[in-house]
């Protein structure tokens, strides 16, 4: 199982989309494998009750969102034995999330709420650097485009100078979607400010100090730390750099039509996009 996991892991560098995903796939088939001390048993000897034993633990006590995200690790990873002819067969086909062992909080998807006008504007305030002097200007420019395009904090983290090839236009091959996002840079003036105000530090990147820091699956986690720390000082709870896009989403909502929005935001299906859009007021709270 072990060696198979390596050769997966090689595989799966070489065809993915997102480092990420692949990350948390990873960690989900290791977990597995340490857990059912299964890394020297011959991956002909798995059988759908090891993988059922461990995704159904009436033990754990995580959600079920993160139970879909080990499954569809176990799922990939036995596909490519399956396909190799390691196993007969594919052992995860045979394997479900047991919904009657869940309690409610655990079947219950985490809600997240956009940041409130006056969020925006503490943030910015507090991160930005012509008026704090000394202030690494990331957090200003991220915050600003995460606000005002609705880009994942990964994305920006790992945009280049050709992104902005185009005069007045962003175009950003996302890491989830294999299709461009072009987004309006003229539209807000802070926008347009932040992207200004993007230091020179690296021929092709924009933020390479991050970037680096966010494709270490190591080490990713810092950067939302960060952000994290930055809310709390200003006492801004329940929040996360995710919810910025749930915060374009819903301005938008009030003069545009949802399939632009989904564009803007690189979703394929609208109905994924109406869970972004909420009605409550985004005043000051």
């Amino acid at each position: 199982m072990e060696q198979a996991f390596q050769e997966w892991s090689e595989w799966a560098e070489s065809v993915s989309r997102s480092q990420f995903t692949l990350a948390n796939y990873r960690q989900a088939v290791n977990r597995w494998m340490v857990s059912m001390e299964l890394a020297n048993t011959p991956p002909n000897l798995i059988r759908e009750k090891h993988l059922d034993q461990w995704l159904n633990d009436r033990e754990r006590t995580d959600k079920v969102a993160s139970r879909r995200v080990d499954l569809a690790g176990l799922r990939s990873f036995f596909n490519f034995c399956s396909i190799r002819k390691y196993t007969d067969g594919d052992p995860s086909k045979l394997v479900s999330i047991k919904w009657n062992l869940l309690t409610h909080a655990q079947k219950e998807a985490r809600v997240r709420q956009p940041f409130t006008e006056a969020e925006v504007a503490a943030l910015l305030q507090a991160t930005d650097p012509r008026s704090n002097e000394g202030t690494d200007p990331f957090w200003f420019c991220a915050i600003a485009i995460g606000r005002y395009t609705g880009l994942r904090l990964g994305d920006i983290c790992n945009l280049e100078w050709d992104c902005f090839a185009e005069p007045g236009k962003m175009k950003v091959w996302t890491n989830k979607s294999n299709t461009p996002v072009l987004l309006p840079l003229n539209r807000f003036p802070v926008l347009r400010d932040a992207v200004a105000m993007i230091p020179y530090q690296h021929e092709d990147y924009c933020f390479p100090a991050q970037r680096e820091t966010i494709n270490d699956p190591n080490r990713r986690a810092l950067i939302s730390v960060q952000f994290s720390r930055l809310c709390a000082s200003l006492h801004i709870k329940g929040k996360s750099f995710h919810c910025f896009r749930h915060t374009y989403a819903t301005t938008e909502a009030h003069g545009h039509d949802l399939a632009q929005i989904a564009k803007d935001l690189g979703h394929k299906s609208k109905k994924v996009t109406s869970g972004y859009v909420h009605s409550s007021t985004l005043g000051p709270n």
